[in-house]
């Protein structure tokens, strides 16, 4: 029964595993295989409440185009094309999305919530301490005065 090929340190490497060496003889870092799957978006850490919510208005900020295809979409529905949408998002301390919703009061859309949800999902959100955090992102035409 094999056990491996020998290597300079005088032991051996299992059947089926490689190495390689360097120029310089030493043990080159192992590549990853082939099949690996490609690596979570990292997530921040945040230290206060206050650069928790700092870090996820940057993570939504950075899906701005796909962020404004749902809100587009829900003022067409809602027949206005400037409507103001309200919008909490949660994260937990793991910084993984756990919620978007329209305020209390505010009529359900779950279409909105739904698209939201699909877009923000893979956000690189903080991690913290502070358990869940929910922020609300308000999306408002700005007036162009000229």
């Amino acid at each position: 029964m094999a056990t491996g090929a020998s290597t300079p340190d005088g032991g051996s490497t299992p059947t089926g595993a490689s190495t390689s060496t360097s120029s310089s003889g030493t043990p080159a870092a192992a590549s990853p295989a082939p099949d690996a799957a490609p690596a979570a978006p990292a997530h921040p850490f945040a230290h206060t409440a206050e650069e928790a919510t700092s870090l996820m208005d940057d993570a939504i900020n950075a899906k701005a185009s796909d962020v404004m295809t749902c809100v587009d979409a829900a003022r067409t529905r809602r027949k206005d094309a400037h409507a103001k949408i309200v919008l909490e998002i949660g994260i937990d301390q793991q910084g993984h999305l756990i919620a978007v919703k329209l305020p209390k009061g505010e009529k359900a859309d779950k279409v909105l919530a739904d698209c939201m949800m699909g877009v923000l999902r893979s956000a690189p959100f903080p991690e913290s301490h502070a358990g869940v955090i929910t922020i609300r992102k308000t999306f408002e035409d700005k007036a162009v005065y000229k």
